[in-house]
């Protein structure tokens, strides 16, 4: 067999309407083969996704697509469902390699070290050239499993009160973790960092008409310019 590239790991941490979703909809151009934990049906409810609402249908999808392109959203939400999940995107990776998301998993899990399938996901799937985006609402959500696998995070917007544990947990200033604006529509800015050190930083805006609108990520400062995403998520 091929060999495969390592796999991805991203952490990607946020209140809600920070950017969150932004970003997964940013990179997921990337990819042909998807499979999103998706338990508000944001991508379930898409016409190009096969939407599975029990394990039955999540199995029948991964069947059927076993080695070939498909976007898959799983909408159960529950810790047995995370663990089932898991372990049909394993199964799935070992075919063929694909993105894995999973949407709001700080409700999912513990503080403690993940267990069951998710457990293998994280531990295993890199080697199988796994990209995984686990999105979460603050710094604090998540096992340790997943947050001592990270490659790279994603920090999107917080509150105030939530930024020093924030930057404790990503080993970066308080000053530079961005702040949710006080007014709805103005730039939302984000960092991207690996290993404590900032490898991004710049801001997320909405751009053109209400009935056709679409994000655009830029860099921080004057002469701002436009990011685009690279192969393994990052923003350059």
């Amino acid at each position: 067999m091929k060999r495969r590239s390592d796999g991805i790991l991203w952490y990607v941490v946020g209140k809600s309407r920070s950017g969150k979703s932004a970003f997964v909809n940013y990179i997921l151009k990337l990819y042909k083969r998807v499979l999103i934990l998706d338990p508000k049906a944001d991508f379930a409810r898409r016409p190009d996704y096969i939407r599975c609402d029990t394990k039955q249908q999540l199995f029948q999808a991964i069947s059927e697509n076993f080695t070939g392109n498909a976007k898959i959203a799983y909408t159960e939400y529950s810790r047995e469902a995370l663990d089932y999940f898991s372990k049909m995107a394993f199964a799935w990776l070992k075919a063929a390699p694909c993105a894995i998301i999973t949407d709001e998993i700080g409700g999912i899990t513990t503080a403690a070290q993940a267990v069951g399938g998710w457990a293998k996901l994280l531990m295993q799937g890199l080697g199988y050239g796994a990209h995984i985006y686990a999105l979460v609402q603050r710094g604090q959500d998540g096992d340790k499993t997943m947050r001592a696998n990270r490659t790279f995070s994603h920090i999107c917007a917080h509150e105030p009160e939530e930024v020093d544990y924030c930057a404790k947990a990503m080993g970066i200033p308080a000053a530079e973790v961005p702040i949710m604006p006080e007014k709805e529509g103005k730039p939302i800015g984000f960092l991207q960092v690996r290993s404590g050190r900032i490898i991004q930083r710049g801001t997320l805006d909405i751009v053109g008409k209400k009935d056709h609108q679409r994000v655009r990520y830029r860099t921080a400062g004057k002469g701002q310019r436009v990011l685009k995403v690279a192969a393994n998520g990052c923003l350059i």
